[in-house]
């Protein structure tokens, strides 16, 4: 158990590793569950027009349900270490109240190394003079020309990129990364890190808030 020198409104903030394990029966639930979809009628367009089309989902469910090898990536993922933690007990989508607490100063600053991906569709879009008033340590800040609120799913190469650019420089020696993992799976480990497959340098510690 690790405790950061730091303390919320909710007393120490504490990280705790933990596996990723999930039991089987839930597993067996999902493809069952996947494999009893009650299919609709195709859309009258061709494509991609009116939304997903029917053939492509089926497909896509049939290979979570007979194909996907969640065991597989289950192991891979437990080659990295895994933490969780509770940051002020909740998450929420009040724009307004996020808004608000850039623009307002408070006594309840983040001082950990923070690293910013602001994205053009966003909202809000914070200034850094705005963000540095809660997230005193800021030590990477970016805005890409691509993605939203959902940037994961909207810009998947781009996001991960600001992924691993931030955290680069925060693994501790010897942490296996992404790469090292799925190539010594095929006999080989390559050298590099977020450096060269991003072709830019990285300077502080960095991480996606």
């Amino acid at each position: 158990m690790i405790t950061p020198p730091r303390t919320g409104p909710r007393g120490p903030w504490v990280i705790t590793p933990f596996v990723i394990e999930a039991e089987e029966g839930v597993l067996d639930d999902l493809r069952d569950r996947l494999r009893r979809t009650r299919w609709p009628e195709p859309a009258p367009a061709a494509g991609w027009a009116q939304g997903v089309p029917l053939d492509y989902l089926r497909d896509l469910c049939g290979y979570w349900a007979d194909g996907y090898d969640w065991r597989a990536t289950e192991a891979r993922l437990n080659q990295l270490p895994q933490f969780r933690t509770e940051v002020d007990g909740l998450y929420w989508e009040s724009f307004t109240e996020v808004q608000a607490r850039f623009r307002t100063g408070t006594t309840d600053t983040v001082t950990v190394p923070t690293g910013c991906s602001i994205f053009p569709k966003e909202n809000p879009r914070p200034s850094r003079r705005w963000a540095q008033r809660r997230f005193t340590t800021i030590h990477y800040w970016n805005e890409p020309d691509r993605g939203g609120h959902f940037a994961a799913f909207e810009q998947p190469a781009l996001f991960m990129n600001e992924v691993r650019a931030c955290f680069h420089p925060l693994r501790a020696p010897g942490t296996p990364t992404s790469d090292t993992i799925h190539s010594a799976s095929d006999g080989a480990t390559r050298s590099g890190g977020a450096q060269d497959d991003l072709g830019r340098g990285t300077e502080g510690s960095r991480v996606v808030s």
